[in-house]
């Protein structure tokens, strides 16, 4: 009896890491989509008197220098950019591989504890578990939404020890191009693309759960 207890426990944190893997991979792949896309999102104010392309030049270095492993520091073409604006994209830097680290670790994880779980025919035990991560996470992320701005100061608060992250529009014109409306649209876009990705996961674990009863 208490074998079997001890093994339903196993299953059950098992399915839980699995379902938790496949969130994370979904938010992780959905972030870096959504980045390659995010030129679409950028405001082109007036007071930057440079031409809307040179500004997506000056944009895009920037997302190549983000996810780059080569040394160096970045180094707008047209925009001026301030030290202290270079060190913040730096520690920004360092975030984003944290995050490309992560997301290759769980997905890794995902696989080999889905497989598992297809194997010992127990994908049905991830199904309800996706369902009420998918519901928290919908609830979690329109929270963040309606109280965007707070939310994006709590994280620049907590995650960076200085105040390199607060821009002078004069002196890091990028600014006013990466503006909160631009970090809204980024936001709202990447939880709907991991909130679908996940929801491709649950379809598919479904599918297969299907075919097994008919086999």
């Amino acid at each position: 009896m208490n074998g079997k207890l001890i093994n339903k426990t196993i299953d059950s944190i098992g399915s839980i890491i699995t379902v938790i893997c496949g969130m994370l991979t979904s938010l992780g792949v959905s972030f870096f989509s959504i980045l390659i896309f995010s030129g679409f999102f950028l405001n082109f104010p007036n007071e930057v008197h440079i031409s809307n392309k040179h500004i997506l030049v000056d944009y895009y270095r920037l997302i190549e220098y983000l996810c780059s492993y080569s040394s160096g520091h970045l180094h707008f073409r047209f925009l001026p950019m301030s030290k202290t604006a270079s060190e913040h994209f730096a520690e920004v830097r360092v975030l984003v591989h944290y995050g490309m680290v992560i997301t290759i670790i769980v997905f890794g994880l995902f696989l080999v504890l889905f497989r598992a779980k297809k194997k010992r025919n127990q994908l049905w035990e991830l199904i309800p578990l996706y369902q009420e991560l998918m519901l928290m996470l919908i609830v979690f992320t329109s929270l963040i939404a309606i109280s965007f701005q707070d939310s994006f100061l709590w994280f620049h608060y907590h995650f960076f020890n200085d105040n390199y992250w607060i821009f002078n529009p004069k002196t890091d014109p990028i600014i006013l191009v990466l503006n909160d409306n631009f970090f809204l649209k980024y936001f709202i876009c990447w939880s709907i693309t991991m909130l679908l990705i996940s929801w491709g996961i649950n379809i598919y674990t479904k599918h297969l759960i299907k075919l097994f009863i008919r086999t």
